[in-house]
């Protein structure tokens, strides 16, 4: 007989003192022959005062008391035996509750739990509660499984808890069935070894077991269903699976046994979840008649629970009142109960949230943490059922309780809440508010994710509200800080501009915004969001910044389709800015600079705003059809968007290239790029200049190769024969530095091939054609057809 120690024997005496309670709180007290199972209602045949103990001191919560009494009994006991098992199991129902008032029950904590047991089974894999110990095990993932239920269904937006849980309870599931597999197999080989041979204990053990699993099935199958809201198809889905798997472990059972009375009971809360309130009643007074217990007191909470779900306010509360009666200190401690009672003051059309937090208070008291959080999401529940009505009395009631959580410094807990709270909340202004204290609340259990969540989620819910849009901007804020991908970023900013266009935020998100497009080079699109959020008191630093990014975008403009595409979306963005004086400034500068002769013609002649002197000359300048008249030198300032505008224009028109680059080489502008002044070299009729400058540029060059593309690319659309020779060469020169058969080789060639056929040398360009046909043939069609073009024509084309 093991002596308790003087930990043990106090636990002991503290016990005494709470038995009747104890016995009250089961009203059906069962007995079992081995305490491995976990506390059930399958019943047991001897009196275990440990067990007792143990259970009782987890209830109140005095988890070190109990931890350190399964030390003591795992010290005293042979791993093999019987009561080794038994204590090891104890030691992670201990090891379980500690963890139901953690944040997270995730796969770490549940392999800590799990571990002795798994050494156990490791270091004796034959051993006789083997079976046993396994479902100990699976208690372990279901009490996670509930964990991570009761998060999701305080914070349904959790995805990673939701995907879990499903996994958890899915997997489950299926080694229960395996369990109870197992275990008929093994009662049935144990009957049939002779009498004196065989335990009798261990069979009933296994009976008992086998029953306790299918209890476990059942159970796991009705807690699927608290996934889903109430009365919605997949909870009514989940409801009928429920009340299957019961109907099923009921057919598997004796009439009279303790485990077929809880699936009945478990069976009757899968109809009340099914919303078919007759036919619950119908079953609860059937049950309640057979019950093997006189009066269960799990029972009448479904019936309480009946009674409110379907509107029977009245029944219910009287129901309670008969419970309770006058002290409900004095009443036994039975959470269904319980939350029942909650439910009712929660039902009432004006609850009274002092007496609903005092109430809560109770549960935890009488439950511990556990009780309180499964008070709490019958109170989110009931707040979720009425989230469309007028009164703002339950989300008031779920803010309360956040805050008591703040002030406990549980910052977590405390956000879930608030968010809930400001989710149901029907008042815009309230309901951001409440979910900039959840925010901070998140912020401060160090989760930025969650944080921008509930802002952005009440910001698009609300946006009407004071602060909604000072919300959104600072969503995407926590967004950045807690990882979100740029392509996100964009969305959000964009939305706060769109949803907000007058307020401050979108000036400060429309600024974050194109730093963000410029930085992935999507100029147009930084251009178009920076002009937005131009207004009327948009100084000249942010108009100038603005026609900077409109500027960089028509010069990087890849060909005139797109040109003409950017200078539609330009006029299309500034319609309406124009009305501003200074903006209209800016931006007639702008045209005079940018805009094609065309496009000019009609913005000069309908603008009436002054001029620089210099301005008016380049505009008469521009205006000339041959650009004859003299032009002094731009400013410092002004000379790189002078020399793009009149290239440009020389690009345009031909007959102006001549004096366009005579006027800008006699200006001797500095840091002109070389190619561009080897193109006005051509211009001018100096093409032996404009070769030099071109080789300088290719020796200076860091990209030698891509320098010698543009060049050759540059001298060979020059109406120029001493160009477009040294074209042919820069090309030859290009493909001898790079891998023969190359795609980038053959292009090299093509385009030698093609100018040669261009300036009158078709039978050069046949010969060079045929050849590489003939020794390095492309494997691409494409580039095949266009050699076979040169190589069967005399006067073709590329």
């Amino acid at each position: 007989m093991t002596v308790p120690s003087p930990l043990n024997f106090i636990a002991v005496l503290l016990f005494t003192f709470q038995s009747q309670i104890a016995a009250a709180r089961d009203p059906s007290p069962v007995q079992r022959s081995s305490p491995v199972q976990r506390t059930s209602p399958v019943q047991r045949t001897t009196n275990d005062r440990d067990a007792d103990l143990v259970a009782e001191l987890i209830r109140r919560g005095e988890l070190d008391v109990a931890s350190a009494i399964a030390e003591t009994g795992l010290g005293t006991a042979s791993p093999l035996s019987d009561e080794h098992a038994v204590w090891i199991v104890r030691q992670a129902e201990i090891e379980t509750a500690k963890r139901r008032t953690i944040e997270d029950f995730d796969d770490d904590q549940i392999e800590t739990i799990k571990r002795p047991i798994l050494d156990l089974l490791s270091a004796y894999p034959d051993h006789s509660r083997t079976l046993f110990l396994r479902s100990a095990l699976l208690d372990v993932d279901a009490a996670a499984a509930e964990h991570d239920l009761l998060a999701v269904l305080v914070n349904p937006s959790d995805d990673v808890r939701s995907q879990r849980v499903l996994r958890r309870l899915t997997r489950i599931a299926s080694e229960l069935d395996s369990l109870y597999k197992e275990t008929k197999t093994a009662r049935t080989v144990l009957l049939s070894v002779a009498t004196r041979d065989r335990s009798d204990g261990l069979v009933g053990d296994l009976q008992r077991l086998a029953q306790q699993v299918l209890v476990n099935r059942v159970s796991n199958k009705l807690m699927s269903t608290e996934l889903f809201p109430v009365a919605s198809r997949d909870r009514l889905a989940a409801a009928v699976a429920a009340e299957s798997a019961a109907d099923e472990a009921l057919s598997l059972l004796p009439s009279e046994c303790q485990a077929r009375s809880e699936i009945e009971r478990l069976r009757l809360i899968g109809i009340e979840r099914s919303d078919d309130f007759d036919r619950a009643r119908r079953e609860w007074e059937r049950v309640a008649k057979e019950s093997l217990s006189l009066k269960d007191l799990r029972l009448e909470a479904i019936r309480v629970r009946i009674d409110l779900r379907d509107g029977q306010i009245k029944e219910a509360k009287r129901r309670l009142g008969q419970f309770y009666e006058s002290n409900r200190k004095a009443v036994p401690p039975l959470l269904e109960m319980d939350l029942a009672y909650l439910e009712s003051l929660l039902s009432e059309s004006q609850p009274n949230q002092a007496k609903i937090t005092e109430w809560i208070d109770q549960i935890q008291s009488r439950h511990g943490a556990y009780g309180r959080r499964r008070g709490e999401v019958v109170m989110i529940g009931m707040l979720r059922a009425t989230g469309k009505s007028s009164t703002n009395d339950s989300a008031s009631i779920v803010a309360a309780q956040g805050r008591q959580y703040l002030r406990e410094g549980d910052t977590q807990r405390a956000a879930k809440m608030l968010a809930q709270a400001a989710i149901a909340e029907m008042d815009g202004d309230q309901a951001v508010a409440l979910s900039i204290e959840s925010a901070a609340a998140f912020l401060s259990a160090g989760n930025s994710a969650d944080a921008a969540s509930i802002l952005l989620g009440i910001a698009q819910k609300h946006s009407q509200a004071v602060g909604a849009s000072a919300s959104h901007l600072q969503s995407a804020m926590l967004f950045a800080e807690a990882g979100a991908s740029e392509s996100e970023l964009i969305r959000l900013l964009n939305e706060t501009i769109n949803r907000w266009p007058e307020s401050n935020e979108s000036l400060k998100a429309g600024k974050w915004l194109v730093k963000l497009l410029s930085g992935k080079n999507q100029i147009v699109d930084a251009a178009e969001i920076a002009t937005r959020i131009l207004d009327r008191d948009a100084d000249a630093g942010d108009i100038d910044a603005t026609m900077d990014l409109w500027k960089q975008s028509l010069r990087n403009a890849s060909d005139e389709v797109s040109f003409r595409e950017i200078m539609n979306q330009l006029g299309g963005a500034f319609a309406k800015l124009r009305e501003v004086e200074l903006i209209n400034a800016h931006y007639r500068k702008f045209s005079l600079y940018y805009f094609d002769k065309g496009d000019l013609a009609k913005e000069q002649e309908s603008d009436k705003t002054s001029n620089s002197d210099f301005e008016n000359a380049f505009l008469r300048y521009r205006r000339h059809d041959d650009f004859a008249i003299p032009i002094d030198a731009p400013p410092n300032e002004l000379s790189d968007a002078v020399v793009w505008r009149l290239m440009r224009d020389g690009e345009q028109n031909a007959a102006s290239r001549k004096r366009i680059a005579e006027t800008i080489l006699n200006w001797s502008v500095r840091d002109i790029d070389k190619l561009d002044k080897a193109k006005l070299l051509v211009w001018a009729g100096e093409s032996d200049a404009a070769i030099q400058a071109v080789n300088t540029a290719i020796v200076n060059a860091a990209d030698q190769g891509g320098t010698i593309s543009e060049a050759a690319t540059m001298l060979g659309e020059m109406d120029d024969q001493q160009a477009r020779n040294e074209a042919i060469k820069l090309w030859d020169r290009l493909a001898v530095g790079l891998p023969v058969g190359d795609p980038g080789w053959h292009e090299a060639k093509l385009q030698a091939i093609s100018l040669l056929n261009g300036i009158g040398e078709p039978d050069q360009a046949r010969r060079r054609a045929k050849y590489i046909l003939l020794t390095k043939p492309p494997q691409d069609k494409s580039l095949a057809d266009r050699y076979r073009r040169f190589a069967g024509s005399t006067t073709s084309n590329d």
